[in-house]
């Protein structure tokens, strides 16, 4: 499984710390047993770990999910709709394929999988390819927080923009500074047109 061998800070992605990661929430979707208990220990001291394998946790929300072979085998269909339902953010999920997993099987879980980690692999190894996921979602979250707030902007600013269109009376908005304040937003009423450059 995991090997002993230990990282340190400098191999986090972004030269990120450790600390950084303690909310991403992963979820180790494997049967109890060393294997489990190793991948754990692993991942644990960079990440909450949740250790399950009811279906139903994938429901819940996470940063990351990690599978062991037979569990993938088991939940593989429920996992383009639960990706489906974090669009837009990235939710990776991670194969964990050990000596048991067919080279036939391994393949194929590419298409389900963001990753398929052989086994045994180092800790370091193993946290630096998940922690690079959850980076990812993180950067996606932001980025969906920061369309959301764009996409509101626009509406705001075409509310504004009818309302003015609307208004009966004239408005005119002039820039403010020291070079005579240049008009750059004018419309006239229907009665009176807008005739003056400066203000």
């Amino acid at each position: 499984m995991a090997s002993d061998s230990e990282g340190t800070d400098d191999d986090l992605p972004s030269g990120r710390s450790s600390d950084s990661d303690d909310e991403a929430r992963v979820l180790l979707f494997m049967r109890s047993g060393r294997d489990r208990e190793l991948v754990a220990e692993a991942i644990g001291d960079r990440f909450r770990v949740e250790v399950t394998t009811d279906a139903a946790a994938l429901e819940s929300t996470f940063d990351c999910c990690v599978f062991g072979t037979g569990e993938f085998d088991r939940v593989a269909g429920a996992i383009e709709p639960r990706r489906e339902r974090a669009a837009p953010a990235f939710l990776p999920f991670v194969l964990l394929a050990g000596d048991d997993a067919s080279p036939a099987a391994a393949e194929a879980a590419w298409d389900h999988a963001d990753d398929v980690v052989e086994l045994p692999v180092r800790k370091r190894a193993l946290r630096t390819r998940i922690g690079n996921l959850v980076e990812r979602r993180h950067t996606s979250l932001r980025l969906a927080a920061r369309e959301r707030k764009l996409a509101d902007t626009v509406d705001d600013l075409r509310l504004k923009e009818r309302a003015m269109n609307e208004a009966p009376v004239g408005i005119t908005i002039a820039e403010s500074g020291d070079d005579g304040n240049p008009i750059v937003y004018a419309r006239g009423s229907r009665r009176s047109p807008v005739t003056a450059r400066r203000c």
